[in-house]
């Protein structure tokens, strides 16, 4: 580390680590050696040029995920140092997640369900048909979410001008019935898988929510995740249907309850 202390930032070591498709904390680390030259536009935009935007990159890619967990973990780096991100950063970032939604579409059976609720109204929703997808469930609707959404609207006053938070949002089954019918004060859909998070925003978009809505990334296993929601919200209802099949996830998901039950308890003191 001293010794790279002296030295500008070498963007063709960080090429060569990049394309051999080493792993990850290799390149950020060395970043976070010269982390204080990020700080520049132009630095960015050559660190760019280095890895996801070169021109090899259209030609001969690596790997989706390599580079999307790339571009991830140094949009994390430099934000924990507050600097200005440049846009191209973003641009590209984007390009890499509507990539990934352009290969669900194709190869896992996507197509849109429609959904009749008690009240005559229509709830379209992008999903697939296939149950488990890149690691997860939350791509398609699950028995709960309707059964749940149903008795929902059937009793509209129990959510009527409340701040609800949703976990496990999925595709949104539940978040935009409730949205359609029953008149919350706000809406939290939340989950945290990219290509989840990714269909969640436009099943809303396309079923003209309004406006009282947000998406809020929740992580389980990291609290922090439900710190930050939490320093912008005060939920009064917390739902969820169909979380989890896992034994092993349930203590952390007790764990993210526990956290939003506290905030609702000194809410209504």
């Amino acid at each position: 580390m001293d010794s790279n202390d002296d030295k500008s930032m070498d963007m063709q070591l960080i090429s060569k680590l990049f394309f051999s498709k080493q792993p990850i904390n290799i390149i950020t680390d060395y970043l976070r050696d010269h982390i204080q030259e990020l700080s520049s536009d132009e630095t960015q935009e050559q660190l760019l040029n280095a890895t996801i935007g070169h021109k090899l990159m259209n030609k001969y890619p690596l790997s989706l995920k390599y580079r999307q967990l790339f571009a991830k973990k140094v949009i994390q780096l430099l934000e924990s140092e507050d600097f200005t991100i440049c846009d191209t950063f973003y641009i590209l970032n984007g390009h890499l997640l509507s990539q990934s939604m352009d290969t669900i579409k194709n190869n896992y059976n996507f197509n849109y369900l429609n959904y009749v609720l008690t009240s005559g109204q229509i709830v379209s929703l992008q999903e697939s048909n296939n149950l488990v997808i890149d690691g997860t469930t939350g791509l398609t609707t699950w028995s709960a979410a309707k059964h749940l959404a149903y008795f929902i609207e059937c009793n509209p006053h129990i959510v009527k001008n409340k701040n609800i938070v949703e976990l496990g949002s999925g595709v949104g089954m539940t978040g935009i019935c409730v949205l359609k019918t029953c008149y919350p004060h706000s809406y939290t859909f939340s989950d945290h898988h990219p290509l989840v998070l990714q269909v969640l925003q436009n099943n809303i978009d396309i079923n003209n929510c309004g406006q009282n809505w947000r998406i809020s990334n929740i992580d389980w296993f990291d609290p922090y995740s439900v710190d930050n929601y939490l320093n912008a919200n005060d939920p009064d209802i917390i739902i969820a249907s169909d979380v989890t099949y896992d034994p092993q996830v349930i203590g952390y998901l007790c764990d993210v309850l526990n956290k939003l039950l506290k905030s609702c308890h000194k809410r209504r003191k």
